[in-house]
């Protein structure tokens, strides 16, 4: 079993050494594991490849961390989808540059995708640097399409999920942000999917440039609207019914575009 940690990063040299550094520290705790780290660097302006460079001379020389820089910026999903291009594990996790994985808990996360080979994609839960748990508690357990719509994943989570599914799967580009797309068309094709309360990532909540800051869905509401559109149009190619709420969402966020629109 190999493991690909998949990494965009923007300008997030000092904070992206952290990550790597909590990925490194949680590996440790895992006895014959064989894993890579893939940065994927979106067109950074700073100086995020000198860093690298200069902290992991040995593992960049020794293939264990991977770095590949865009020429252009394309945003987080097209330099997740070029992670998932480059990688050769067997699992991708997916980790943002400027979140921490919890030592000892990757072990235990391990041990959860062995036992069961039956689940393509998982979702582990994960706290803020404060301690708290990030949406509610639950009992973990496999999720079906109807509970991923109406439930979600009970919160922010971190994404597992087969390399082959991501290659065949991969996220919408042009909306920079809206996995949820991507997850929705694995269910619909018949994968599974388990959610599980094991608590592996710390999420930084104070980044201004998160992309689910109220200021930063009103920026995007035009894309938001298109990802529903596309979920709408997901759901009536396969003969399904498109859930109100997608298409409530759908309305939402036209509405506001064109309100933002309107007050520029």
């Amino acid at each position: 079993m190999k493991i690909s940690f998949v990494t965009p990063t923007y300008n997030r040299a000092d904070l992206l050494i952290e990550t790597i550094g909590s990925i490194l520290e949680s590996v440790d705790f895992v006895s014959g594991l064989d894993y890579e780290l893939i940065v994927v660097d979106d067109a950074s302006s700073d100086d995020t490849q000198e860093v690298l460079s200069k902290k992991y001379p040995v593992l960049i020389r020794d293939g264990v961390v991977i770095y590949d820089r865009l020429s252009i910026n394309v945003g987080v999903t097209g330099a997740k989808n070029r992670g998932v291009e480059l990688a050769s594990g067997d699992w991708i996790v997916f980790i943002d540059s400027d979140d921490l994985l919890i030592p000892g808990m990757f072990g235990r996360m391990v041990a959860i995708i062995k036992k069961r080979a039956d689940i393509d994609l998982f979702f582990f839960s994960c706290e803020t640097f404060e301690g708290q748990r990030l949406g509610e508690s639950f009992e973990s357990g496999e999720i079906s399409l109807s509970d991923y719509i109406n439930k979600g994943t009970y919160g922010e989570k971190l994404p597992v999920i087969k390399r082959e599914l991501a290659l065949s799967f991969p996220y919408e580009e042009s909306l920079r942000g809206f996995e949820s797309i991507a997850y929705v068309r694995i269910l619909l094709s018949g994968y599974r999917c388990w959610v599980d309360n094991l608590i592996c990532r710390r999420y930084r909540l104070d980044n201004s440039d998160r992309l689910s800051t109220k200021t930063a869905i009103f920026r995007r509401a035009g894309r938001l609207a298109s990802g529903y559109r596309i979920l709408k149009s997901e759901f009536e190619n396969r003969q399904h019914r498109v859930p109100k709420k997608y298409l409530l969402k759908m309305y939402l966020y036209t509405a506001v575009n064109f309100f933002v629109g309107k007050n520029v």
